[in-house]
């Protein structure tokens, strides 16, 4: 279950954010390698899936800490790519 959509994740204001997308990213190591540095991941991080979706909704509930979930998604969305 650890890899089903949506993935949900509580922000570090209380509020929550589900999170469900269709598609492959390309740069799903890039992103992972944000989200390690962020201290997402690891022993004391919440990303247990193995799917970009998992990582994506964690970095987005993550930049909903510090302002609104619009502003982290339009800070996170531009680094996205996406395999068309």
């Amino acid at each position: 279950w650890e890899n089903a959509q949506p993935v949900f994740r509580n922000t570090a204001a209380g509020t929550g954010v589900a999170l469900g997308h269709n598609g492959n990213l390309v740069n799903t190591a890039e992103l992972t390698a944000r989200a390690r540095d962020s201290g997402l991941m690891g022993n004391r991080g919440n990303i247990t899936a193995t799917t970009d979706s998992d990582i994506l909704g964690a970095l987005l509930a993550h930049g909903a800490a510090d302002s609104s979930l619009e502003q982290a998604a339009l800070e996170l969305l531009p680094t996205v790519r996406g395999a068309f």
